[in-house]
C-alpha cells in the first residue's frame, strides 16, 4: 500500500465526489473545504500532518447523532433513524486512506474479483 503522503490530487478526487452532507462539531460543509481551498493545499497539508504523526484530534474523532422521525407514530421509536455526524475533514481523512487500501487490495488481489 502506498504510504507516502496524500497527494493534492487524492484528496480533491475525494473532496469532488463528497456532497453536501450535514456538517460535524466545528460546523464546516463540504462545500466551505471546495470554496476555501479549491486546489486542496491546506487540507493536503493538514492531513499529511495526522498521516505522518499517525494521529487524529479527539476533536475530529468526536461525533454527534441526531435522531431522525420518519412518517408514523412519533411515539414509536421505530419511527426514528439515527445519523451519526463528523466532522468534514475527518471523512475526508478516512476516505482517502480507504481509498489507498481498496486500490492496494485490487492491485495485489487480495479479495477474489467475485
Amino acid at each position: 500500500m502506498d504510504t507516502g503522503e496524500l497527494t493534492e490530487r487524492e484528496v480533491a478526487t475525494r473532496l469532488s465526489r463528497t456532497e453536501n452532507t450535514a456538517p460535524g462539531g466545528d460546523r464546516l460543509t463540504y462545500s466551505h473545504w471546495k470554496r476555501e481551498d479549491p486546489g486542496c493545499r491546506v487540507i493536503t497539508a493538514i492531513l499529511n500532518i495526522c498521516f505522518s504523526q499517525q494521529r487524529i484530534s479527539e476533536a475530529c474523532k468526536s461525533s454527534r447523532t441526531v435522531l431522525i422521525p420518519k412518517a408514523g407514530d412519533p411515539n414509536d421509536i421505530t419511527n426514528w433513524r439515527s445519523i451519526t455526524l463528523y466532522r468534514t475533514i475527518y471523512k475526508l481523512y478516512t476516505g482517502c486512506l480507504s481509498s489507498r487500501l481498496g486500490n492496494w487490495i485490487v492491485d495485489n488481489e487480495v479479495v477474489c474479483p467475485a
